[in-house]
């Protein structure tokens, strides 16, 4: 969550002047963020939360995929991306939650 809170953060501060080197910058730190949480989550071995992380490994996908899909087309005269983006990992986070609620 503080991922997305620093780069809706940067969109918002910046508006008028974004730079794609440095929210490129904020989307490899969440990157590291996946990369240490999928780290962590392939070490679970217990029946009872295979759900939680099989779906917890899927949203860490999607995200890793929205990330390769808008991070590379990034630049500074397309505004929308950066919020597309944006909304579109905090909706796969919110899926994420909402399957975890049900389960």
């Amino acid at each position: 969550m503080k991922s997305y809170e620093k780069e809706s953060t940067y969109i918002n501060e910046n508006r008028d002047n974004l730079d794609s080197t440095k929210y490129k910058a904020i989307l490899s730190e969440r990157e590291d963020i996946i990369d240490k949480l999928e780290n962590e989550v392939n070490k679970i071995d217990y029946n009872e939360l295979e759900y939680f992380k099989t779906n917890l490994l899927s949203y860490t996908s999607q995200i890793r995929n929205n990330i390769s899909n808008y991070g590379d087309t990034i630049d500074t005269s397309n505004e929308y991306k950066y919020e597309s983006l944006l909304i579109s990992s905090i909706q796969e986070y919110y899926e994420f939650i909402n399957k975890i609620k049900t389960a």
